[in-house]
């Protein structure tokens, strides 16, 4: 478990880093090519592809729907490197960090 969350929580972290600062509306179905194409041209960028899932993942452990991320919601078993990334991403240092935080950290 220790081994895959090592590996899946850096790939988060790319993914997080770039998104927009609002998220992507939730896809309704099981087109999520048409739902990730956030500008409608049939042509999926990589913005755009790491936007939906970004946003998806963000809103599925965002237990308050409120785009904030607390440690609990994002890892309730953090340990030191992944506090670390944490604390980072949290710009304004009030112990959460917001969609748009994530977001701005590269």
């Amino acid at each position: 478990m220790k081994t895959t969350l090592r590996y899946t929580l850096p790939l988060a972290v790319l993914a997080l880093s770039a998104c927009q600062t609002t998220p992507p509306p939730a896809a309704a179905g099981p087109d999520r090519f048409a739902a990730a194409d956030a500008n409608h041209d049939g042509a999926l960028t990589g913005a755009e592809w790491s936007d939906y899932v970004v946003g998806g993942m963000f809103s599925s452990r965002d237990a308050h729907k409120d785009s904030i991320m607390t440690r609990a919601e994002w890892n309730p078993q953090m340990e030191a490197p992944e506090i670390k990334l944490f604390n980072q991403r949290d710009a304004n240092k009030d112990g959460k960090v917001s969609l748009g935080e994530a977001c701005a950290f590269a």
